[in-house]
């Protein structure tokens, strides 16, 4: 049994019975019976819980530094192996990003395409520092986020009829938070009954909640803290290449995006979205796909047709239109031939905390595609079903586990993220990306 999927880590009181393969649709779910009184709440894992990240490869600059004066905008002229990713920021590093536009720009290297950048980077900023309240400088950014979240929560139960009474688990939360006494821990849980808090940040265990939920009655006025919040929640069904640093449950993903008869693409960064039937873009984002043309008047958009989408806020009107799309492996080599697809564009531009781009069923109706119950939460993706190097795992003894089953705490540096073989991790040059090897 796998160490991610024995979730009696935490208390080390019993083990699951042994898994059985096949088993009939009428067995029940594999569960401990336990009693509060044998669990330490009291016990803090704040400090000794270990959650695991991606490591983010560093900075590559592989092309020559421009010299000249006058800024590159020719993409015939791009220096050999130039690109536009920033693999080792991350997305939310707001102020990362910020910095990296400035430099981007002081390369003269497309810098119309950083200024835009720059411009949805810093409204960003300006959006988190208006979420700003007197007595947050002490506080993190994720702390600060769950208070609006929940001020949210207040106002909409405060307009309707708690049914569920958490009025005052929540005005309790958001004491606790305001004043510092309780912190935003990725990975921990906290366990809240009347506006009491009744364990201390710990992972969250399947058992253990049904145990302490059980001992409260908890039909009415309990609340698990930690669970919910900061990812955005949708309803995206979703694989992973690997977990979007800001969508932890759904996968982020780069794909290179260009609009028919220009000699420029862009990277761009979505969400893989198994449930979305169309790709998804913003019509600010067509600014960047024009390349060399900048702000001026350039080709026109092939416009397809008006399209509506069945969302979760309803029923939406979009308008559809011809892109080529591409995806790039770790040598920055073409997995696949430029491909012509619809694309819906969304009013507005992108920005790091909003909405994402989604891809569509771009990545499984044109490559291979797999998943492995290991934990890891990865998608392998290949040009040829020989290529995926996935792990033989014994499902009988190492069986996979539904989130939110959460990783015991471990030493630093115990945890590896395993990569497929299509993500080396070497630099490779970019224009225009040749084909792999029995791509046409």
């Amino acid at each position: 049994m796998s160490d991610r999927y024995n979730f009696r880590r935490s208390t080390r009181v019993k083990q699951l019975p042994p898994h059985r393969h096949r088993g009939p649709p009428q067995d029940p779910t594999p569960r401990i019976a336990l009693k509060v009184e044998e669990l330490d709440l009291e016990k803090s894992y704040v400090g000794t819980f270990v959650s695991p990240k991606r490591q983010r490869p560093k900075k590559s600059r592989p092309w020559a530094k421009q010299t000249g004066t006058d800024p590159i905008t020719d993409p015939a002229k791009l220096p050999r192996g130039w690109h536009m990713k920033e693999d080792d920021l991350e997305h939310n590093d707001i102020d990362g990003q910020i910095e990296r536009c400035h430099e981007r720009i002081a390369e003269n290297i497309m810098p119309h395409v950083f200024q835009q950048r720059l411009q949805d980077y810093t409204a960003a900023k300006v959006k988190e520092d208006d979420m700003r309240f007197p007595g947050s400088e002490e506080l993190s950014w994720e702390t600060v986020q769950r208070v609006h979240e929940l001020e949210t929560m207040k106002t909409d139960l405060a307009s309707t009829t708690d049914d569920y009474e958490q009025l005052p688990n929540i005005g309790a939360l958001l004491e606790a938070y305001t004043s510092g006494e309780l912190h935003w821990n990725t990975g921990l849980v906290t366990y809240w009954w009347k506006g009491a808090q009744v364990s201390q940040p710990r992972p969250f265990d399947w058992d253990e909640f049904e145990a302490i939920n059980s001992h409260h009655q908890g039909y009415k006025g309990f609340w698990v803290e930690g669970i919910c919040g900061l990812e955005n929640e949708s309803s995206y069904a979703a694989m992973t290449l690997f977990p979007h640093s800001r969508y932890q449950k759904l996968i982020g993903l780069t794909l290179a995006i260009r609009l028919p008869g220009i000699a420029w693409f862009a990277e761009l960064e979505f969400i893989h979205d198994t449930g979305c039937s169309r790709m998804t873009m913003f019509q600010a984002d067509l600014s960047v796909l024009l390349g060399p043309f900048g702000g001026a008047v350039g080709p026109r958009v092939p416009v397809i047709c008006m399209s509506t989408s069945n969302t979760g806020n309803g029923l939406v009107t979009r308008e559809v239109i011809e892109v080529e799309v591409t995806i790039l492996d770790g040598n920055r080599q073409r997995m696949i031939a430029w491909t012509r697809t619809f694309c819906n564009l969304v009013p507005g531009g992108w920005s790091p905390n909003g909405a994402p781009r989604l891809d569509g069923p771009i990545v499984s109706d044109l490559l291979y595609v797999a998943s492995v119950p290991n934990g890891i939460h990865q998608l392998y993706v290949s040009t040829t079903r020989f290529e995926l190097g996935l792990p033989d795992l014994n499902l009988a003894t190492n069986p996979g586990q539904h989130m939110p089953t959460v990783l015991n705490p471990l030493p630093p540096g115990t945890f590896a993220t395993t990569h497929g073989p299509w993500l080396p991790s070497v630099g490779g040059n970019l224009w225009f990306p040749p084909a792999a090897s029995g791509v046409p």
